[in-house]
């Protein structure tokens, strides 16, 4: 399979997985576990050849589209953004695309998780 069509079915996944309305509904427990397969699956596409450039533009995008369903709630905003963010770098380190899945989810478990458990 070449780039191009990894890139597509990848779009395909994160169009329909990065859903505002959903991941805001999510419990505690539901969404970290969202998050590692989520992780998960980007990480196998990473691993198949696909940088952060190829999905740059596509994610803000989706990112951009999506806050439209925002509702002041800072909680479900961040249970989105994060994830949009830590994909296309604008986050602190470890980068997702620079490190193994492994030591990028301690990041999760360390920063991310707890902030968001109520």
């Amino acid at each position: 399979m070449d780039t191009s069509k990894i890139i597509i079915e990848l779009t395909d996944i994160i169009s329909k997985e990065l859903n505002y309305k959903y991941i805001g509904k999510l419990s505690y427990e539901e969404y970290n576990k969202f998050v590692y397969n989520f992780f998960k699956t980007l990480d196998y596409y990473k691993k198949k050849g696909v940088k952060k450039g190829d999905i740059e533009d596509f994610v803000n995008k989706l990112h951009t589209s999506q806050s439209t369903y925002f509702n002041d709630d800072m909680i479900e905003e961040d249970k989105f953004s994060f994830i949009t963010e830590e994909i296309v770098n604008f986050c602190p380190s470890p980068f997702f695309w620079d490190v193994p899945l492994k030591e990028y989810m301690q990041k999760w478990e360390k920063f991310y998780f707890p902030h968001l458990k109520k």
